[in-house]
């Protein structure tokens, strides 16, 4: 008797979703290319920092390992229809606005996200709502490759010193400790920017949630893992500087240079991620497959040519119109120019005068920048006025700026404060007080922002108004206006002395004081 055994047929593959996903793939691919171009520069900016910046350069591994695990699943976008879903053109217009917002105020971080952010919109828009929600955190984790948190770096730096001399303290080490200088016998120590771990801080974050994305299955595990990935090198920055004091204390600053490159670097930081892993590896969940979101609402019908033509044209023309509107609102505001004019010497005071030292502040690309000192007749002490102009802001030629510093590199910033001086004629305005200091020398600085007559100690303020002006094709200058004294003793001699300076120099302080508009 012969038997005869059939195997079964292999199941045909779906060609007809593989050729789908063909045609949906490559049209989300050069819709990206083309707003790609039209934002290059600010894309290119966005690679310019990974490039020069040691606290972004994992910027370059962000879109590889989004692109990865979007590649590991696979599996389940075969199984969904891809399809047109109108609200993700609210998406792209929410980012095409965030983007204008961020050039009328030229805030670089708002473009760059918003650029990051057209990736997900265009997705959400041509391929729709299930295929989100199936690459959700590789489509989030995006935020990665911009690069942020240069806002955290001040908190940072004051944690920690405030860390680094409680540690001191403990240990029975004397430490005088004066804003973010630390001073012990073996010698003194500044809390600098390099010093805020803000690179350990971002790093660790993305790491965790990548971490815990891979690792965990609930959200609160994977929520307690990244808050612990936030707090975990924040604390470790703080040991890590108290670490390189007590060195230098026990080798009397003999290695004090290079041990934190060397020891307390990466190095530091790599020990402190493992033992974090190995942490977060103690509650680990089980390998297995969990529901899968994207697939509960089951199979969809295929969206027709024709709809999928004009959505994809309306993501277009959405995209590109940012960038238009930009050129548009430039080429207003060069139509007015502006110049700094000083107020003449008044109430006794003599000036505008050379200043016998320099006074050289870390501002980028501003255009005029004016320093004078006035004196009152009979007293050798001095008034020094700075204003540091922009007759049109641009990319690169902010007021408002991360990288821009009152103090420059010469001074160490001991506090900062708000303050409200009372001026004659009721001419009350809102100063930032930045004491510094410099050696034996000490300087209380008051400064304001002008933003095309708005007056405002906010650089947030500073920037809204900005951004008002170029919508509304007013003059697009912005000025600081910086007023300081130094004192021996007590910082209330040189509040006294730019009280009664401002007080009969009142235009100063006032809208436009030391701005002129000329069409």
């Amino acid at each position: 008797m012969q038997v005869q055994v059939h195997m079964p047929d292999s199941p045909e593959p779906d060609t007809s979703a593989a050729r789908r996903w063909a045609v949906y793939g490559a049209l989300v691919a050069a819709v990206l290319a083309v707003l790609l171009a039209a934002y290059w520069a600010t894309a290119v900016s966005i690679a310019a920092i990974w490039m020069r910046s040691e606290t972004y350069a994992h910027g370059f591994f962000i879109l590889p390992i989004s692109g990865f695990l979007v590649w590991r699943r696979r599996g389940a976008l075969a199984r969904i229809t891809p399809r047109i879903q109108w609200l993700g053109l609210l998406g792209v217009v929410a980012a095409v606005l965030l983007w204008l917002a961020g050039d009328a105020a030229e805030v670089l971080g708002a473009k760059q996200f918003a650029v990051v952010a057209l990736i997900p919109a265009v997705t959400w828009a041509l391929l729709g709502t299930q295929v989100v929600w199936a690459i959700a955190f590789p489509l989030v984790f995006l935020v990665f490759a911009v690069p942020w948190g240069q806002f955290l770096v001040p908190d940072l730096q004051d944690f920690t010193a405030w860390f680094s001399v409680r540690g001191l303290e403990l240990t029975g080490i004397p430490v005088f400790w004066e804003g973010r200088m630390i001073t012990i016998p073996a010698g003194d120590f500044e809390v600098a920017e390099a010093c805020s771990g803000i690179r350990y801080v971002i790093a660790s974050l993305a790491l965790g949630c990548l971490y815990a994305y891979i690792t965990y299955r609930g959200p609160w595990k994977r929520l307690a893992f990244i808050a612990l990935a936030l707090i975990v090198p924040i604390l470790a920055n703080g040991l890590r500087a108290y670490g390189i004091i007590m060195i230098a204390h026990w080798s009397d600053m003999g290695l004090a240079t290079g041990v934190d490159h060397l020891i307390y670097g990466w190095v530091f930081f790599g020990v402190v991620m493992l033992i974090l892993f190995w942490i977060g590896s103690l509650w680990a969940d089980r390998p297995g497959v969990p529901e899968d979101p994207a697939l509960r609402a089951g199979q969809v019908r295929a969206t027709g040519s024709a709809s999928l033509a004009v959505v994809t044209l309306l993501v277009l023309g959405l995209g590109v119109a940012g960038p238009v509107a930009a050129a548009w609102t430039d080429a207003l505001q060069r139509q007015l120019e502006t110049r700094v004019a000083l107020p003449s010497a008044n109430g006794g005071w003599q000036g505008p005068m050379a200043p016998v030292s320099p006074w050289e502040p870390g501002f980028q690309g501003h255009d005029v920048t004016r320093h004078r000192l006035y004196r009152q007749e009979g007293d050798a002490a001095a008034v020094q006025v700075l204003v540091i102009h922009y007759r049109w802001e641009r990319q690169g030629a902010e007021l408002v700026n991360e990288q821009n510093r009152l103090q420059g590199e010469q001074w160490h910033r001991v506090a900062a404060t708000t303050r409200q001086p009372a001026l004659a004629g009721g001419n009350n305005i809102g100063v930032r007080e930045l004491r510094l200091t410099s050696g034996p020398t000490d300087r209380l600085v008051w400064s304001w922002y002008d933003i095309g007559g708005w007056i405002t100690t906010s650089p947030l303020l500073a920037k809204g108004f900005a951004a008002v002006n170029r919508i509304l094709g007013r003059p697009g200058d912005a000025t600081l206006v910086a007023v300081a004294a130094d004192y021996p003793l007590r910082p209330e001699q040189a509040r006294q002395r730019l009280h009664a300076f401002l007080t009969d120099h009142p235009k100063l302080a006032g809208p436009r004081g030391a701005v002129k508009v000329e069409p």
